[in-house]
């Protein structure tokens, strides 16, 4: 501010009578410049600039034969974003080489809550990825345009995010924020390198997707490690000649922003370059019956968003992803009670024998339901036990992160509830598929599945789901899962040790541990 005040005084006698030959000049005041701000405008290209009162004035050349000028409000506000702009571009590059500090996101916060209104969509999705503390209440809110065209200017300035962009067909329902994710889920899906491979080809294809955030059965937004989540099904796919119809989970719009930028990209690639990307292919091959039930289809589809996550640099906490690098069969039979779609798709030998696969799995399923009863009886509030060596004890909240993530989704009612819908809804369907086997045209329909699943096509659909897994195991560089935990950071089993022994010596500590 020394320097701007030194401006001021040298300035003002000078430019006292002024004329303001603009009829609508920028306002200093009316801005709302800070300090910093203000500074930097007085320096900004096209000055020398001073500020007389509350205008931005420019001043002549001593050659100039004018008077100096008060600055425009469309000039003001040009130089305002530009220098929003740089400070953004600072930002990005600090946060891309890993030296962003809490300067930087103490600016990132002064940045929404007076500069937002300048900013694309993606600039504040930045913002927010740069501060996780920021809400949709930091930010000046931006009127909506009547109309936004698709795809928007951020989108054109990559071909491929343009081209891929007008192939899906948004119904937002009425909420700008469905526009806004979409947009910027695309943007971010084709920073990965598969991502961008595969959207070529469905460009190429010529599919055509309609999009739209959906309510999910089963859905809950969980807050872990401070942040909101998603605890559900991301997303789902439906078949049509030439596209189909891409569901996203609509809870993701009430998600932290940090969390979206992480998952929602990886969630429409396995939807849109993983499913629907496969139907097209197999539609193509006019074996669209076998392909409904080809175990396979979820698989790839898996594959190429764990990948997509992982190229863009976030590895996803799913049991699926390791216990596929482990044993891709024993994913398969995982599968079978992760949903009633998945539970009712078969491999070719299994196909010759549904009847068979259909009671082995609801053998199966039946167990999982018995063992999920019992160990929901006997489940503690691992939340409340960490709050409370953390609150009462003194214990370091650092040490405890790990095993918090682990075990704290365990412990929300609303998770254990629909986890175990989930598993009563597979067991409805297998029950109501292993009734349709008295249909003559259902077992007609079977038997041609099975047939068709020894064709070529599904051979190679293979093979490229195994070069997908393999670019997975490269970029997560590890087979299996390693166990890398900091000495400090306690596990689950000494979590249940410090519990048991606390109920022993202080046993008032719990009567609410349950």
């Amino acid at each position: 501010m020394r320097a701007l005040t030194l401006l001021l005084a040298l300035a003002a006698p000078a430019s006292a009578a002024i004329p303001l030959v603009s009829t609508e000049p920028f306002s200093v005041g009316g801005a709302a410049l800070s300090d910093a701000e203000a500074g930097d405008l007085l320096t900004a290209p096209g000055g020398p600039f001073v500020i007389v009162g509350d205008r931005l004035v420019k001043v002549q050349p001593p050659d100039a034969t004018g008077p100096d000028e008060a600055v425009p409000l469309d000039e003001g506000t040009r130089l305002v974003k530009a220098r929003v702009s740089g400070r953004l571009e600072a930002l990005r590059a600090a946060a891309r080489e890993g030296r962003a500090t809490a300067a930087d996101r103490a600016e990132a916060r002064a940045l929404a809550a007076l500069r937002s209104s300048l900013m694309s969509l993606e600039d504040r999705w930045f913002l927010r990825s740069l501060s996780p503390e920021l809400s949709d209440e930091d930010f000046v809110k931006v009127p909506e345009p009547a109309a936004v065209p698709a795809p928007g200017p951020a989108a054109a300035a990559d071909p491929l995010s343009a081209r891929l962009r007008a192939r899906l067909v948004l119904d937002d329902g009425g909420d700008p924020l469905a526009r806004e994710a979409l947009d910027m889920a695309v943007r971010r899906l084709l920073e990965s390198p598969t991502a961008r491979e595969l959207a070529e080809e469905f460009v190429r294809r010529g599919v055509t997707v309609k999009v739209s955030f959906e309510a999910m059965e089963n859905s809950v937004v969980a807050v872990r490690g401070g942040r909101k989540s998603l605890s559900g099904y991301g997303g789902t796919s439906t078949h049509a000649s030439g596209g189909g119809w891409v569901k996203l989970n609509r809870d993701y719009l009430r998600t932290d922003a940090v969390y979206q930028l992480q998952d929602l990209p990886a969630t429409l690639g396995h939807e849109l370059l993983g499913h629907a990307l496969g139907a097209a292919r197999a539609e193509a091959a006019g074996l669209d019956n076998a392909w409904n039930r080809w175990r396979g289809d979820e698989a790839a589809a898996g594959l190429t968003g764990w990948l997509v996550a992982a190229e863009l640099g976030h590895v996803p906490n799913d049991a699926h992803l390791w216990r596929w690098l482990e044993d891709p069969e024993h994913y398969f039979r995982e599968m079978h009670l992760a949903g009633g779609y998945y539970a009712k798709t078969f491999s070719a030998e299994e196909a010759a024998d549904p009847a068979h696969a259909y009671r082995e799995r609801l053998g199966r399923v039946d167990a999982a339901l018995e063992l999920f009863d019992r160990r929901a009886a006997e489940a503690v509030d691992w939340n409340k036990v960490i709050d409370h060596f953390e609150t009462e004890h003194g214990a370091d909240r650092r040490r405890f992160a790990l095993v918090r993530a682990e075990l704290a989704s365990a412990a929300v009612p609303e998770e254990r509830a629909a986890e175990r819908e989930r598993l009563l809804a597979v067991r409805r369907d297998l029950l109501a598929a292993a009734a349709a086997l008295n249909d003559p045209a259902e077992k007609a329909s079977l038997a041609a599945a099975a047939k068709s699943l020894q064709n070529p096509f599904f051979i190679e659909a293979d093979a490229r789901a195994r070069l997908l897994g393999e670019r997975l195991r490269a970029a997560v560089s590890l087979a299996p899962k390693p166990a890398k935990r900091d000495p400090e950071d306690l596990d689950a089993a000494e979590l249940l040790a410090m519990y048991r022994k606390d109920l022993v010596e202080n046993p008032s500590h719990w009567p609410l541990a349950r």
